[in-house]
């Protein structure tokens, strides 16, 4: 994952950089490898990203700007049919010239603007500032995998000549709240939906000035503030005649899954899997497995208590699949992370998966990257929740 962060105000800030900065180094464990800031002259516009290099890992460094100095673009995501999207763009002219998938997303909505968003296959959130009519285009994937947030932001200038209105945007709440004097107060609203569905859903968030993009939409801000949303994909229940016969219906969903997952496949970088044992997992790494020369690299969780433990089901699964398999045992002082947990989820959210895939993933940190299915006990919810309102 990658993580991005924007400032588009009303008025020129004289600290805009150094408060760009911080604002972006929130989101460091989000993207370790490189930093990037744009600023503009005008000191009105300031763009951050960190970044997790996957894809072509000498270019792709953000904010990226493209030939004709006309958009300049963050991006936290993948596109898998990037190198499909890009021989039409060399076709029509554009100079796509590295594998990074970065680039190809900049041309792309060069070339076709918002209409690009249909053209991707992927997970992303991205911004693109337009120079021309100095306005901000955002976007999320979608099924909302990437996150990405926003805010307002009013104060009275330090010029004196009245009031300056900034729109801030950011891949978590903590890169927004950074802000000097941002209202941190907490939304009613979303709290009493939060304990009626164990999480705050799009689009509002925990606080009273962050909402989140829905899944599925894009937005465009301009100059004077104002605000468009619009919703761009949404689910297709249309019924394919072809499918209602079984054994049509088998062949075509073990296609779109075998093609889906060799899609995913496509990196720089060591890749692995999560394995809980469990149908989807071991479906996920038999496919990979099916589209690999080399061993899958697989991580799992164990837990003292046996109710909880399925480790042996993907031992078991991972020697049918001959994977180079991790295992690591989770201990009772587990609860210790939950601190660390309310840090990066920043608003209250009870997912029982949230103990095993944290230490999961501490365990493939320098080897994979990948997805896992865990189980938490949900009594231990209200820990988080508690360590998170003490904030407030």
């Amino acid at each position: 994952m990658c993580g991005l962060v924007g400032i588009f105000s009303s008025q020129a800030i004289p600290d805009l950089a150094a408060i760009i900065t911080r604002m972006n180094q929130t989101q460091h464990h989000r993207g370790p490898d490189q930093t990037g800031t744009f600023i503009h002259p005008s000191q009105k516009i300031a763009l951050g990203h960190k970044r997790l290099s996957i894809l072509d890992l000498s270019h792709g460094i953000q904010p990226m700007t493209d030939c004709d100095q006309k958009y300049t673009l963050v991006f936290n995501g993948e596109i898998y049919n990037y190198l499909d999207i890009k021989s039409e763009l060399v076709a029509k002219g554009h100079p796509v010239h590295t594998r990074s998938d970065t680039e190809t997303l900049l041309y792309a909505y060069k070339e076709w603007g918002p209409a690009c968003l249909s053209r991707l296959r992927g997970m992303f959130a991205f911004a693109i500032y337009d120079h021309g009519d100095n306005s901000i285009f955002l976007a999320r994937d979608r099924l909302g995998i990437k996150p990405l947030y926003y805010g307002t932001h009013s104060g009275a200038s330090k010029s004196g000549t009245g009031a300056q209105d900034q729109f801030l945007f950011a891949s978590e709440c903590k890169g927004i709240l950074e802000y000097p004097g941002f209202d941190r107060s907490m939304d009613m609203q979303a709290l009493s939906d939060y304990f009626s569905f164990m999480y705050v859903p799009a689009p509002k968030s925990i606080y009273r000035k962050i909402r989140k993009l829905p899944a599925g939409h894009w937005m465009k801000v301009n100059s004077q503030g104002d605000i468009k949303i619009q919703q761009y994909w949404d689910l297709d229940f249309t019924v394919d005649e072809k499918l209602s016969n079984p054994e049509n219906a088998k062949e075509a969903l073990a296609s779109c899954l075998n093609e889906s997952v060799k899609c995913h496949m496509e990196s720089d970088v060591p890749l692995g899997a999560f394995l809980s044992g469990g149908v989807d997992s071991a479906a996920v790494v038999a496919l990979m497995a099916k589209n690999s020369g080399k061993k899958i690299l697989t991580n799992t969780i164990g837990f003292e208590n046996k109710d909880f433990d399925e480790s042996h089901y993907a031992a078991d699964s991972a020697k049918a699949l001959n994977t180079e398999h991790h295992h690591y045992q989770v201990e009772a002082n587990a609860i210790e992370s939950l601190e660390k947990l309310a840090w990066h989820y920043d608003e209250p959210f009870a997912d029982s998966s949230m103990i095993p895939t944290h230490y999961v993933c501490a365990m493939a940190k320098k080897k994979c990257h990948g997805r896992i299915i865990g189980r938490w006990r949900r009594r231990e919810f209200c820990r988080i929740s508690a360590i998170f309102f003490r904030s407030f």
